[in-house]
């Protein structure tokens, strides 16, 4: 007689086996018991009333709901690249590099040189003999090579000169234009332009110029060097070059303008030929390697004292993605600093070679700094790292009461529980004696 196995007893050993290789849920239960997350374990023990898990477990849901809530607002607020500007008052123990400072006459052309004949001994030796003289002598009549330019390439220069009409205009643009020799508006403005100098000496009595340094530098023509611009030729103070040579700039120690560079000139208001506004100055102050902007300066007229305090700001700009995008460019041909000015500038000057094949009595003005300090405005992120993460522990610390070791508790029991996956499990088999 061959005896039966009682099934009951396989049974429960396979629910124990089942047991056994599913410890995920009594896992859970001692992890979430002992876990520092606020109110978890009041939702697991078994032993609490269904009530008061259920009030647990609603309130862990909303504290949840909270801070993945906030923690994505924060996220955003990150993601959005905010800037904020720290501003700090620095004052250099050296004194602060004063500016360039460009002194042009609003009369564009001296009357005397635009008047002088090409028999006069000053012709040559003011170099009054440019590009377009000898080629327009035979058509000019009785003008001057200054009234003949005048009279061809300026606006209003049939108001400026006599006996310059159209047809006067139209022989000598049409001399030019077969010439070999191309007109050149660069060299007309320079060598016919209004000397800020006038004899070419400061040390006439009608004239004084003086840098406040370390002891009194009085400053002469040497220190300023000529520079074209759109208003025709200026001067410019402390350039960094003395002619083609590299010198160092000077620096101000003292506050004010009449210790920064106070200087007399003559207007010379009797050489006034064509002037955009008014007889006087235009001073514009710039940094040595910007582009000097004509327009940007304040104006001076004949008979006063103007007293201008500068004041130096720096700005610091945060590069992409932040908003203010500030990047590095190459420089503009002949400029070394980029300003959005000279950009304008190369611009205008780039559509007019593509289109047209060219480029196109006393005054005292005092410059000087009000502060031996300067503003310096630096934009910083406003959400950075740390205060993402601050955010993040805070919202972590104010809604689930845990930290960052409990994130480590939660990766402990992950690690755990898949050892307890990979590891063999000793599986109990039932056997009966036969």
């Amino acid at each position: 007689m061959i005896p039966v196995e009682s099934t009951e007893p396989a049974t429960a050993s396979f629910k124990e086996v089942i047991k056994s290789k599913s410890p995920l849920l009594s896992k859970w239960r001692e992890f979430a018991t002992n876990t520092t997350v606020h109110g978890l374990r009041y939702v697991i023990q078994t032993s609490l009333p269904s009530y008061r898990r259920m009030v647990w477990a609603l309130l862990l849901v909303a504290a949840s709901g909270a801070y993945f809530y906030n923690s994505t607002r924060s996220f955003k607020k990150y993601f959005s690249r905010p800037i904020k500007t720290e501003i700090s008052q620095e004052t250099p123990l050296d004194g602060l590099k004063f500016p360039a400072v460009t002194i042009c006459n609003l009369n564009q052309f001296m009357k005397m040189k635009i008047d002088t004949t090409d028999e006069d001994e000053y012709f040559e030796k003011l170099g009054l003999n440019i590009s377009g003289c000898s080629e327009t002598r035979r058509v000019r009549g009785n003008l001057t090579c200054g009234q003949a330019l005048l009279c061809a390439f300026v606006d209003f220069g049939p108001l400026l000169v006599d006996n310059c009409d159209f047809s006067t205009r139209h022989r000598i643009m049409s001399v030019l234009n077969h010439s070999k020799r191309i007109y050149d508006e660069k060299e007309f403005l320079s060598k016919y332009g209004h000397d800020l100098f006038g004899d070419r000496s400061m040390s006439g009595p009608s004239k004084y110029c003086v840098f406040e340094d370390e002891e009194q530098i009085k400053c002469s023509e040497q220190h300023f060097v000529p520079i074209v611009t759109n208003g025709g030729i200026c001067y410019t103070f402390n350039s960094g070059y003395n002619g083609s040579a590299k010198i160092e700039l000077f620096r101000s120690l003292y506050e004010g303008s009449d210790l920064g560079l106070p200087i007399a000139l003559d207007v010379q208001t009797n050489e006034s030929t064509f002037s955009s506004s008014s007889s006087g100055l235009s001073v514009i102050v710039h940094d040595q390697d910007t582009f000097v902007n004509y327009h940007s300066g304040f104006k001076v007229q004949p008979g006063t004292h103007a007293s201008v305090a500068v004041k130096l700001t720096q700005y610091k700009r945060l590069p992409s993605p932040y908003r203010t995008n500030c990047s590095k460019v190459d420089s503009l041909a002949g400029i070394k600093s980029y300003t959005k000015d000279g950009c304008i500038y190369q611009c205008r000057s780039n559509h007019s070679m593509d289109k047209c094949g060219c480029r196109r009595d006393y005054a005292l003005p005092g410059v000087g700094f009000q502060y031996l300090s300067y503003e310096k405005r630096e934009d910083v992120p406003s959400h950075t790292n740390e205060s993402l993460f601050g955010e993040l522990g805070g919202n972590m610390g104010l809604f689930l009461g845990c930290s960052v070791l409990t994130i480590c508790e939660f990766l402990d029991f992950l690690w755990e529980l898949l050892l307890s996956k990979i590891r063999p499990h000793p599986v109990a088999v039932n056997t009966t004696p036969a």
